[in-house]
C-alpha cells in the first residue's frame, strides 16, 4: 500500500536530505524524538533503509495474484518484523463503521466478486472523486474527519486533517468479498480462525466441522515488536492482549505509544507520529544493524 506516503507534504533535495513540512531534518544517528519526521517512508530512506511497499491481496496492486505461501520459515528471514497496530483477533473493536459492516457478513460469503462488484479502476475514479470533491471541500471536510474518527478512533489534536482527503482518495481499495466476510467472520465470531466455509465445506477441507484457529504457538521468532495506541479503535488493547497472551516467545519490543489518543489513523497521520512512533522505529532498526 501507498498508505505511509500519505502525511505531511516534504522536500527530498539532490543529495538525499529529506526535510519535513514543519523544517525536521531527520537525525538518523541521535534519532531524538524532536528531530525525526512524520511521514515513515520518507524518514527510512533519508536514513539510508530500502522501503518496500507491500500490497495486499486482490487490492489495484496486485489484483492477478492467486497464490499465497504461509511459510513461517519468513519469521526468521524478517528482522526484525515491526508490527503497527497489530490486527489478528478484533472481537472488540470498537470502530461502530466495521460492527455494522459485520452484519453483512452472510452476503459477503455468499459470492466471491470484487468490492461489492466494483472493479479497481472503478473504485479507484469514485475514491478520487470523493477524495478531492467532497472531502477536500470546505462544506463537506468536516464528514470525511467524523467518517475518519468513526473507523480509527477519535484523536482531533494530533490528527493532520489536511491528509484526510488524500486519505479518501485511496480508500477502500480493490479486494475480494471473501476477504471482507472473513474479517467480518472473526469479529463476529471473537477469533483468529481460518476462513469458515459452513460445516460440510469445513469437514472437507479442514477434517472438522469448525475452521481451526491459527496457530501462533508456531512463531519462532525472537524479533517481533508490537506497537499499539489505547485509542485504536481497529487494532483494540483488549484484542491485542489476546495476541500478546498467545505468542509464547518474548516480544523484543512491546511499545504503547505514550499518548492516550493515539489512534488506527495516527500511524498514517498523526502530527506527532516522528516523535511517537518513528523514532522508536529507527531505534529498533539501529538495533539490528
Amino acid at each position: 500500500s501507498d498508505d505511509f506516503l500519505l502525511n505531511a507534504p516534504g522536500v527530498l533535495d539532490a543529495n538525499g536530505v529529506y526535510t519535513d513540512d514543519n523544517g525536521i531534518i531527520t537525525n538518523c544517528t541521535a534519532m531524538n524524538s524532536q528531530s525525526v519526521g512524520s511521514t515513515l517512508s520518507f524518514v527510512l530512506s533519508a536514513c539510508g533503509y530500502d522501503v518496500w511497499l507491500g500490497n495486499n491481496r486482490g487490492n489495484r496492486y496486485s489484483d492477478r495474484h492467486i497464490l499465497l505461501n504461509p511459510n513461517t520459515e519468513y519469521s526468521q528471514i524478517i528482522r526484525p518484523f515491526i508490527a503497527l497496530a497489530p490486527v489478528a483477533y478484533v472481537g472488540a473493536i470498537e470502530s461502530i463503521i466495521l460492527r455494522l459492516g459485520a452484519l453483512l457478513e452472510p452476503l459477503l460469503s455468499s459470492t466471491n466478486i470484487p468490492f461489492f462488484g466494483v472493479s479497481s479502476n472503478k473504485l479507484r475514479t469514485i475514491d478520487r472523486y470523493f477524495g478531492h470533491f467532497f472531502c477536500g471541500n470546505t462544506f463537506f471536510d468536516q464528514f470525511c474527519e467524523i467518517f475518519v474518527f468513526l473507523l480509527c478512533g477519535f484523536d482531533f489534536p494530533n490528527t493532520n486533517v489536511t491528509r484526510i482527503p488524500a486519505i479518501i482518495g485511496h480508500f477502500p481499495d480493490g479486494t475480494s468479498s471473501l476477504i471482507l466476510a472473513h474479517l467480518a467472520q472473526r469479529v463476529n465470531n471473537k477469533n483468529f480462525a481460518y476462513y469458515d466455509y459452513g460445516n460440510a465445506k469445513n469437514a472437507r477441507l479442514y477434517g472438522q466441522s469448525n475452521p481451526p484457529s491459527y496457530n501462533l504457538a508456531q512463531i519462532t521468532s525472537r524479533n517481533i515488536a508490537l506497537m499499539t495506541g489505547v485509542n485504536d479503535y481497529l487494532a483494540d488493547p483488549t484484542d491485542v492482549d489476546i495476541l500478546r497472551s498467545q505468542l509464547t516467545v518474548p516480544i523484543y519490543d512491546d511499545y504503547v505509544i505514550p499518548y492516550t489518543l493515539w489512534n488506527h489513523a495516527d500511524y498514517l497521520i498523526g502530527i506527532n507520529a516522528g516523535k511517537f512512533m518513528n523514532s522508536r522505529i529507527l531505534k529498533i532498526l539501529s538495533d539490528f544493524n
